[in-house]
């Protein structure tokens, strides 16, 4: 597929400075279809939907449910999830008090968090769903935790990846990672 409606998404993309607590300023990039974006129109929603439907068919065998985590994975792993016929388990930024949670420490480039991990299945097999991957602390963070509860991650599936970071992650964990786009 061309992208057309997602190359002209990114190359209009606004860059802004966010604070990082001192540290040096990161500069954002702002999409339409990343957790800082607010609307999205019909022809780059279904474009993005059936690009990472075809990627997911094309490179990822088999899986028992979709990992993705909020605050921008968890929308196109539902999306994904409705379309592949196949479950979620969605990664929550914030405390839920469930009895089963597990938080983990989330550092990315530009914020500090939590990831709530709960409802993760030992000896299952996952696919990773994110929006971007930029420096790739996320999905480095999700694949150290699910590593620790024996669940097999077949892949990690995201719209664009914005640096060669998502090669050292495919080597040092020996996952696939797909993308739409790199940029």
């Amino acid at each position: 597929m061309e992208f057309k409606e997602l190359r002209n998404d990114i190359e209009n993309s606004i860059i802004y400075n966010v604070n990082t607590n001192g540290k040096e300023n990161y500069k954002f990039q702002q999409f339409s279809f990343g957790e800082r974006g607010s609307r999205l129109s019909f022809e780059l929603l279904d474009e993005i939907v059936q690009g990472m439907v075809t990627s997911i068919i094309q490179n990822f065998a088999s899986f028992d449910y979709i990992v993705a985590p909020e605050p921008c994975g968890h929308f196109w792993g539902g999306i994904l999830s409705y379309n592949l016929k196949t479950p979620i388990s969605i990664l929550r930024c914030f405390e839920t008090k469930n009895e089963k949670e597990q938080l983990i420490e989330r550092k990315t480039a530009y914020s500090d968090g939590i990831l709530s991990i709960r409802d993760l299945i030992e000896n299952s097999k996952v696919l990773i769903v994110d929006d971007v991957i930029s420096t790739g602390s996320t999905v480095k963070t999700i694949l150290k935790v699910l590593n620790s509860k024996n669940i097999h991650v077949v892949g990690v599936q995201v719209i664009v990846t914005k640096s060669h970071c998502y090669k050292v992650l495919s080597a040092e964990y020996g996952v696939k990672i797909k993308s739409l786009l790199s940029i």
